[in-house]
């Protein structure tokens, strides 16, 4: 295709049933909704304008929004960055979708897939402690590491052909907290530099939205993309809580030791930067600057240390077993807070400022001693992990300012366990304005599409919480072309207890069970909570024997539990959060999904319950404004894990009685694609689903 222009005719041409797509692929049906969606999408670059498209299961809308981005990437030589969520949407992209694009558009172009720093190994950290292996454990997996690092081509931890403990790289990856950049003496080899360089030349960049966010953030001139104005954002409906992710300010016990160790280590004191500067400088170093070195400076990091312990410990005990603990105005002025918690992390943010003072006024004498270059060249290492490390406490000290702040109006702070204790952590509450000065404004045209993006058809919610205001006025939905009348159906079951009665998991896992019997197996079940999960997983163990094997989430990668449930053809797989969404699995291995309850967001997470605070000031119904939109796009997407191909067939059963009884249950089934619905008692439903079945020979 050549670079004299593109016009409308040539979009009719490519999605013809004679045109290009179908002389390339082996199954092709024209699918008018796909070239609808990239002529506007086309348009949009055109006129400089944003759009949104919501485009259900099956319209195609990667090839959709590809093919306008590629054929605008080739003609006006701009660059074109495309956003997604998933790693598996990006590897399709860039291993599938993307090549044969270009082979059957006759298109040259340089086309990237853009990692964060943190996928890259730092050949500066590994071969420090590459050289330090006699202490350490993982000395094995160091070495394997610098074999690797010797002949891989691109450094990402992807390409690794072994699995490495997540303590392991977190020690080795490249890091711009620790990145010394071109004064690195492993700078030109740098897979990350090389992979940047990359990026600066490239037509069209995939990226996920975490990297864009991380981009948005950086100081002018200093982001991971190069500069862009045309940008294209797939499973848009993650927008906004990465945004709010990427703000978030935290403060952790453990992230607090790792930066320390940098500069020094009472457990090893010979690989310490302090006893670095000591031993390089020990001809020309003052008495008071040695005894800083080897004495003050460790003391004042052990102090630092014992006060971090003693905060933390204290915050350990107050969390009571919850995993996240929202801390608000009133909670901070109680009297144990006041009395003992806050005074704690007070004398922990003096410490860490005097650290930080600290390790400033060394670097800054230091820097003032009469050395030769060779000298300089020797300690430069040692002095940048000191000034990161300063650096770090700086920041970590305005974290502790802003979660002890008294204003709670526009953030929101709590209090979270993990695997290596509890953490602080204070966020912004709404990032709309955020996202509309930093993304939308600066640019050309966005185009941000996703199969759930609307409630009854109305993009508003989403356009508010990412601040994309005014609305743009293309504004799409496109409807799965899929027979959902013919070959789904959607029940509810009358007679079960509401899901807040003691008994509902009793019997929902008999319901689960007998309808699992109906489809023999093939079974999706959807939960809200983990808690359920194990409960109901519990009893389907006993209520379905052997029969049917049972995969639960967290017993195996989400990969592997994939892949052992559809070589099964009868498994029953229960999931929560993630299996909600991004998971194909096309063909008769599922023919039925379960949801066990309405996916409203917890009322007293943190997040949730602060916005409703913020919200009833401004004259609004959270529940309205901000719970029901959040439910019905979480629902859409457990719903659309049935069909994902026209072949699909199956029944889709809801046990939350609310979704046919409650005034909101209207929003979720009008934006749910036409099907046949029915919410009856228990017998009747289970008899109209083996009719169903047997109507397709099951």
């Amino acid at each position: 295709m050549d670079k004299t222009g593109t016009h409308l005719s040539v979009f009719e041409e490519l999605f013809s049933d004679q045109g290009l797509l179908a002389k390339s692929l082996p199954i092709y049906e024209q699918r008018i909704d796909q070239q609808k969606m990239a002529e506007k999408i086309w348009s949009s670059f055109e006129d400089e304008e944003n759009a949104l498209f919501e485009a259900g299961t099956g319209i195609g809308k990667s090839l959709a929004y590809l093919i306008p981005a590629l054929l605008w990437a080739h003609q006006s030589d701009e660059t074109v960055v495309i956003s997604t969520y998933t790693i598996s949407l990006q590897q399709q992209l860039i291993e599938k979708d993307i090549p044969f694009l270009l082979k059957t558009l006759g298109l040259e172009l340089s086309v990237v897939l853009a990692k964060g720093m943190g996928n890259y190994v730092c050949l500066k950290n590994l071969e420090e402690l590459t050289s330090r292996g006699h202490i350490l454990e993982e000395a094995s997996t160091y070495s394997g590491l610098t074999s690797w690092a010797d002949k891989t081509s691109d450094g990402s931890k992807s390409s690794l052909p072994f699995s490495v403990p997540g303590e392991v790289w977190s020690s080795v990856k490249a890091d711009s907290e620790t990145c010394s950049y071109v004064k690195c003496p492993h700078y030109n080899q740098c897979f990350f530099f090389k992979a940047r360089a990359k990026r600066q030349e490239a037509h069209v960049i995939v990226v996920n939205h975490h990297l864009l966010m991380s981009h948005l953030l950086a100081e002018e001139g200093q982001g991971g993309l190069p500069p862009f104005s045309r940008l294209v954002v797939d499973e848009a409906h993650h927008l906004e809580p990465v945004a709010l992710s990427s703000l978030a300010q935290t403060l952790d016990r453990v992230d607090l030791f790792k930066s320390m160790a940098r500069v020094h280590s009472d457990a090893h004191p010979e690989v310490s930067r302090f006893h670095v500067l000591q031993t390089q400088l020990k001809e020309i170093a003052s008495s008071s600057l040695k005894e800083r070195l080897s004495i003050d400076l460790p003391g004042q990091k052990r102090t630092l240390t014992t006060q971090i312990n003693e905060a933390f410990d204290q915050l350990d005990q107050g969390l009571e077993g919850s995993n996240r603990f929202r801390v608000t105005s009133q909670i901070l002025g109680s009297k144990h807070w006041q009395e003992e918690l806050i005074p704690l992390f007070i004398d922990l943010k003096e410490k860490m400022g005097r650290l930080r003072t600290s390790l400033e006024s060394l670097v800054v004498e230091v820097n003032d001693l009469r050395l030769e270059e060779q000298e300089k060249r020797q300690i430069e290492s040692a002095l940048f992990d000191i000034t990161s490390v300063a650096n770090y406490l700086k920041k970590k000290e305005e974290t502790l300012k802003a979660f002890f702040s008294d204003s709670e109006d526009e953030s929101v702070r709590w209090i979270e366990s993990t695997r290596t204790g509890c953490a602080l952590t204070v966020a912004k509450l709404d990032v709309d304005s955020f996202l509309q000065e930093k993304l939308f404004i600066p640019l050309k045209t966005s185009v941000l599409c996703s199969a759930t993006l609307t409630v009854e058809n109305n993009f508003s919610h989403l356009c508010k919480r990412v601040g994309l205001l005014p609305e743009p006025s293309t504004k799409e939905v496109y409807p799965s072309p899929f027979d959902y009348k013919e070959r789904s159906r959607l029940f509810g079951v009358s007679d079960l207890p509401p899901p807040g009665s003691y008994d509902f998991i009793q019997e929902a896992s008999q319901q689960i069970a007998e309808a699992v019997k109906i489809t023999q197996g093939g079974a999706f079940v959807l939960f809200t909570s983990y808690d359920m999960l194990h409960k109901c997983g519990n009893r389907l163990e006993e209520l379905l024997g052997v029969q049917f094997p049972i995969f639960k989430q967290g017993d195996l990668s989400r990969h592997l539990l994939l892949e052992e449930y559809k070589e099964a053809g009868n498994g029953v797989l229960l999931g929560a959060d993630s299996f909600w969404e991004g998971v194909d699995v096309v063909g008769p291995a599922l023919r039925l999904v379960i949801i066990v309850k309405l996916p409203f967001p917890v009322p007293s997470d943190p997040i949730i319950e602060a916005r409703g605070e913020k919200l009833k000031r401004e004259g609004k119904e959270p529940f309205w404004e901000d719970s029901v939109p959040q439910a019905v796009v979480k629902f859409k997407q457990g719903f659309g894990r049935l069909m994902r191909s026209k072949e699909d067939m199956g029944c889709v059963l809801c046990l939350d009685s609310r979704l046919f009884t409650r005034s909101y249950g209207k929003q979720f089934l009008k934006s749910l694609p036409e099907c046949i619905t029915d919410f009856a008692p228990k017998v009747k439903i289970f008899e109209q689903m083996k009719h169903f079945y047997r109507g397709f020979g099951a």
